[in-house]
């Protein structure tokens, strides 16, 4: 989709980090850490725009944690939580 952003963690513990204004998602030890993301910031935009996006598509991923991916999850609820997420990020694209 042509956002800055990168998958992060176990193939069953995934998270996205967007790459928006030179931010550091991990201090320098290697713990992840949340960055600062002032109000109106390209970063801050992508990150609020992903997960209002994906919300509003029936997929809840939490916004500061690894998400899990479970036995329960059927193979469609993983490809329409892809659809989801490809939805918006493609909206990330447009707002930043």
């Amino acid at each position: 989709t042509g956002v800055e952003a990168e998958m992060v963690g176990a193939d069953i513990m995934p998270y996205i980090t967007f790459g928006y204004d030179d931010a550091q998602w991990s201090t320098p030890t290697g713990r992840f850490t949340m960055p600062a993301m002032p109000r109106g910031s390209r970063l801050e935009t992508a990150w609020r725009t992903f997960y209002t996006e994906c919300t509003r598509g029936g997929v809840l991923l939490h916004p500061e944690h690894h998400w899990y991916v479970g036995n329960s999850h059927t193979d469609s609820d993983i490809d329409r939580t892809l659809d989801v997420c490809d939805a918006a990020l493609r909206k990330v694209k447009a707002s930043v």
